[in-house]
């Protein structure tokens, strides 16, 4: 078992929102651009002023060498991971995808497919319609939901 690189997962989160553009080439982009959905790789680095996002989850220091990538986990990361701006948009995103679909059980399998690439556990569903209950067509509950999805272990690991 390992945790995804950030880039990585950056990028799967874009995917599962809907959002990556899968454009080759062109110029870096500052990654803290709200309407930067490209691939993390065309991220513009900066050596003096390291990005955030990439910095706490473990992106080597651009003015050194470094052979490997030290893994790291911290309670910041997962501090960033919850209350980042870039999660949240994210989040955003993959509600609104959810909310195209049809019944709470039919969105809710359909973020598992999307993230996890398999069906619900029943006691997801269960946890899932018991807090979904009563707001089934609330945008707000929906984000809460794939945020936490977008957050969870199975998304950041892989086995």
């Amino acid at each position: 078992r390992r945790r995804l690189d950030v880039e990585a997962w950056r990028d799967a989160m874009l995917h599962a929102s809907g959002q990556l553009d899968k454009t080759l080439g062109g110029e870096p982009k500052d990654l803290n651009a709200k309407d930067n959905h490209r691939r993390t790789l065309y991220g513009a680095i900066h050596r003096r002023e390291p990005n955030q996002f990439l910095r706490i989850h473990d992106f080597p220091d651009p003015t050194a060498h470094a052979p490997t990538r030290p893994q790291t986990i911290t309670p910041l990361q997962q501090l960033f991971t919850l209350n980042g701006p870039f999660i949240h948009r994210q989040a955003e995103a993959c509600a609104v995808q959810l909310m195209k679909q049809q019944g709470t059980e039919v969105r809710i399998t359909a973020a598992h497919q999307k993230l996890f690439q398999r069906a619900p556990r029943a006691t997801e569903l269960k946890i899932a319609i018991a807090f979904l209950v009563g707001k089934e067509n609330d945008a707000a509950a929906w984000t809460q939901y794939a945020h936490a999805l977008l957050a969870s272990n199975e998304f950041q690991f892989i086995e």
